[in-house]
């Protein structure tokens, strides 16, 4: 048996397990239930997608706060979509600054940007995560003069309005000024190297196949598949293959990061496209994964381009019996 304060803090420290079970056991053998109880036991099923389940517990809540009418308008927004959210939102007896950013979310992952701007507009006083919501959402539309002018119009910036703002530069394919932000900024996180690393990728330039990933680890910072394919993308552009080869065979060896069909497929066609056929035909054989179209067809295009009919025909074959 529970008395509700450490029956609260049990339920938090399970929920930040992923444990549902513990979650679920202390808030059934606990003594009494507040509000705060009932508020941690329904945001422990939200946080780990359970909101159908989540949404069964309000009818039995004795009393609700603000808190509980945001969880329930997250909720409606995962599980019957935008319009029903509105509908709790508008219902609400009064809404903070969770609540109107909460639906402009929702309105934003629906794409609805025009409308998320519109309810970030309204929002009596925003905070970080209006602010950067609203760079976001004006960034999403294209509007990228508007994303500029509230960002800087924030009174101050944390590490995902920065981040927010290199992707808004490489969006303009303005590298200059995504780099120069790079540079300054005192801190950076996966994502910062992940745009900056991506964004080069993208334009070709020497920065993402050079040493961007031991400049990273050397930060503290680890890459993963993302950072890693961007990579192997950009030695494919720069036709790199020496460059490419060490860092697919560094990424399970090294730095614990399974290829994916996606790394595979990048490194055939690097191979492909220096003209090791040998090489690149012997890593679509070996890896752990059914051959794709697109890296069968990248080893087609090389055996063209070198003459080499036999493997060519081969090559076909295994295209032709993959449909």
């Amino acid at each position: 048996e529970w008395n509700v304060v450490l029956a609260t803090v049990a339920m938090q420290m399970y929920s930040g397990m992923s444990d549902l079970v513990g979650v679920r056991r202390t808030f059934i053998g606990s003594l009494e239930r507040d509000i705060v109880a009932w508020n941690t036991l329904i945001s422990a099923l939200v946080f780990n997608g359970h909101c159908q389940e989540a949404l069964e517990f309000f009818p039995k809540m004795p009393e609700w706060s603000i808190v509980s009418w945001n969880l329930r308008l997250n909720c409606y927004a995962q599980v019957y979509g935008v319009d029903q959210a509105k509908r709790i939102f508008d219902a609400m007896p009064a809404q903070d600054i969770t609540s109107w950013n909460l639906m402009a979310t929702a309105y934003a992952r629906t794409m609805q940007l025009d409308r998320a701007v519109e309810i970030l507009k309204k929002i009596p006083a925003r905070n970080m995560a209006s602010w950067n919501l609203t760079v976001a959402a004006h960034a999403g539309k294209g509007d990228f003069y508007s994303a500029v002018e509230c960002f800087s119009s924030m009174p101050e910036w944390d590490l995902v309005s920065l981040n927010t703002m290199i992707a808004i530069h490489a969006q303009k394919l303005d590298l200059q000024s995504a780099r120069d932000l790079f540079d300054c900024m005192p801190k950076r996180d996966l994502v910062t190297w992940n745009t900056m690393i991506h964004a080069n990728a993208t334009m070709e330039t020497p920065w993402a196949s050079g040493n961007s990933i031991e400049i990273m680890a050397i930060h503290g910072v680890l890459p993963h598949g993302a950072a890693m394919l961007s990579v192997l993308k950009s030695c494919a552009h720069s036709g790199s293959l020496p460059g490419a080869w060490k860092r697919f065979l560094s990424m399970a060896a090294d730095r614990d990061i399974p290829p994916s069909r996606e790394h595979y497929c990048a490194m055939i066609h690097i191979l492909a496209s220096a003209g090791q056929l040998d090489e690149a035909h012997r890593l679509i054989n070996s890896m752990p994964y059914s051959s794709d179209y697109e890296s069968l067809a990248a080893m087609l295009g090389a055996c063209k381009l070198h003459q080499d009919v036999g493997r060519g025909m081969e090559i076909a074959d295994q295209i032709l019996d993959s449909e």
